[in-house]
């Protein structure tokens, strides 16, 4: 009776797995069939208020089920240089209420917009609630229109964390820690009760420079601004107590007018010369990616430089979403290196690192990218520190901006123990080694163990040194002076020699071309997705063992075994991760 339940169940278990492939197939044919016939290639701009209206604007990697449906930073750059040569754009409206988008990206693409008021493009931003970044990109407009139940909300830059010593030893959990870089604060947050001084001090010195960068910008996009932003932050509660929030805002020149969105509407119907009698009429608005999609060049060239992002945590394996895999991200470079028509590379890094081993698997296929002649650029979006700036390091220029972040050179790694833990609740840990050096998530290590750690972190931590060094052409005296696991803006990286220029994405995209030699040049931004067979590759081991649960052939007691041989194998990571560089 009992194998007859079985059968059925692993007969629903077939069924239910048919049943989805054949979704997942269906989908992919319509995407690949079907949805190319519906672009739309005469879009009529005359008269329209051109509007980037998105809930996202993003360089992140995207997956087979979850494809990129927004603007990339560097398409959006890509259209609003068309649309300042376009006699038929008057007016840009920049809807910021729900736009996810970093610093960064914010100054990226306000240098854009500058590009479009010197052409004398009307640009409008509006704003339901605007936070830092947010407000960043505001800045840029010409007009900054904020609703009058919303607010600027500023609270500087700043870096807090939770730290975990007392609740390892309440918990008898040991994390024994190996460092090398006096400034590699990764590891801190198992070992300290609070943040140590020199994290402190560190921190202190590239928020700041951040800070004063960020202040920069808010004070030459903001001519009528006449209040110290500080100032406005520390004092907001004292400040005319009987103004709303968004009053504030406008008394101080932060925003120049208060409306909500039907007098927002009512304002475009009066730009746009209708009818406003008409209380059913709208104002004629034209999307930012219709248009681009209708004005993007369409011509192919022989010869191209292709943008690579390189978004999210250095990983090994097979794709994972907004992660680096190594497997996957070497396979595309040596693509690259295999299309003769590719004749230059910009890798758009946007990482605090991660795995040491990924790390070095990425640059040595760079490396060897640019042995065949195949120069490449890297511009540093928000960050590239650590295992991010590992694989950099090699390039031929490295391009960051005023508000990146970057260095953070120094290595690490962890080796946890839960024996004692265990101990508590009765469970013993026991058994005899042909040898004595037994690594093990369970027990604790041992001097000899420890001392073996401590001599690969140490080794690896010199590897970077002479890397940095090779890469960028300093003495390895000067780079152990900025290394230790220290960080940097991207002003101070450019003092310190860790990066070549201060610059936008497009202005790196422009000196590639100089080294390369040819300014009309097709480029090419790859579009980072997973495929239908990247992503059977990265999944089908994991459905396999986990249906294998519903089935005859894995009990869970051996499944969780296999999960824990697996972790047992790969305790000693090393790590080339930058926890510094999680700012708000």
């Amino acid at each position: 009776m009992f194998t007859k339940i079985i059968d059925r169940l692993d007969f629903l278990r077939k069924i239910i797995i048919n049943f989805f492939f054949v979704i997942f197939l269906t989908i992919f044919l319509i995407g690949l069939f079907i949805f190319p016939f519906f672009s739309d290639d005469n879009v009529d701009v005359k008269g329209h208020i051109l509007s980037l209206k998105t809930n996202d604007i993003s360089d992140k990697n995207s997956s087979y089920l979850n494809p990129q449906s927004n603007l990339t930073i560097y398409e959006v750059v890509k259209a609003f240089e068309i649309a300042s040569e376009d006699d038929d754009v008057e007016i840009i409206f920049i809807d910021i209420s729900y736009l996810n988008i970093s610093s960064v990206s914010a100054y990226e693409v306000g240098k854009s917009i500058n590009l479009l008021k010197e052409k004398g493009k009307k640009v409008i931003a509006y704003g339901d609630f605007l936070t830092q970044s947010q407000y960043l990109l505001a800045s840029y407009a010409n007009e900054i229109i904020l609703n009058p139940f919303g607010m600027v909300y500023l609270e500087g830059f700043k870096k807090y964390q939770i730290y975990l010593k007392e609740f390892l030893i309440n918990n008898k959990i040991n994390v024994n820690t190996f460092v090398a870089g006096d400034y590699k604060s990764a590891t801190e947050i198992f070992t300290n009760s609070e943040m140590s001084l020199e994290d402190k001090q560190q921190s202190k010195i590239f928020l700041t420079d951040l800070w004063n960068n960020w202040l920069l910008e808010i004070n030459k996009n903001r001519k009528n601004l006449n209040i110290d932003i500080n100032y406005f932050i520390n004092n907001f509660n004292d400040l005319d107590i009987n103004l709303t929030a968004a009053e504030k805002a406008k008394k101080y020149g932060l925003v120049d007018k208060i409306l909500n969105r039907v007098e927002l509407r009512n304002y475009f119907l009066d730009l746009n010369s209708l009818d406003q009698n008409n209380e059913s009429a709208d104002p004629k608005i034209l999307s930012l990616e219709s248009y681009f999609q209708s004005k993007k060049p369409s011509e192919s060239m022989s010869e191209k430089i292709v943008i690579l992002n390189a978004y999210g945590e250095i990983i090994d394996g097979s794709f994972q979403e907004n992660q680096i895999a190594s497997e996957f991200f070497a396979r595309k470079i040596r693509e690259i290196s295999n299309d003769p028509e590719i004749k230059g590379l910009l890798l758009r890094v946007n990482s605090p690192g991660g795995s040491g081993f990924a790390s070095e698997v990425i640059r040595q296929e760079l490396l060897n990218l640019k042995k065949l002649g195949i120069p490449f650029i890297v511009s540093i979006s928000d960050v590239a520190a650590s295992g991010g700036y590992w694989i950099s390091a090699n390039a031929n220029e490295i391009w960051a901006t005023p508000l990146s972040v970057t260095g953070s050179i120094g290595v690490f790694a962890l080796l946890p123990s839960i024996e004692d833990a265990l101990s508590n609740y009765g469970i013993e840990y026991d058994g005899i080694s042909t040898t004595e050096f037994n690594p093990s998530l369970i027990s604790n290590p041992d001097s000899n163990l420890k001392n073996y750690i401590q001599n690969y972190v140490d080794r690896a931590y010199l590897d970077f040194i002479e890397l940095v060094s090779d890469g960028r052409e300093i003495d390895t005296d000067s780079v152990k002076e900025i290394s230790n696991g220290k960080v940097w803006t991207g002003t101070q990286a450019l003092n310190n020699g860790l990066v070549d220029n201060l610059g936008t994405q497009s202005e790196a995209l422009n000196r590639l071309k100089e080294i390369i030699g040819i300014e009309e040049i097709e480029v090419e931004y790859l579009n980072f997705e997973q495929t239908f067979l990247d992503f059977v590759r990265s999944n089908i081991f994991n459905f396999k063992s986990f249906l294998n649960l519903f089935s005859k052939e894995l009990s869970l007691k051996d499944f969780l075994f296999e999960e824990f041989y697996f972790l047992e194998k790969n305790i000693i990571d090393l790590r080339l991760d930058c926890i510094n560089c999680s700012i708000k």
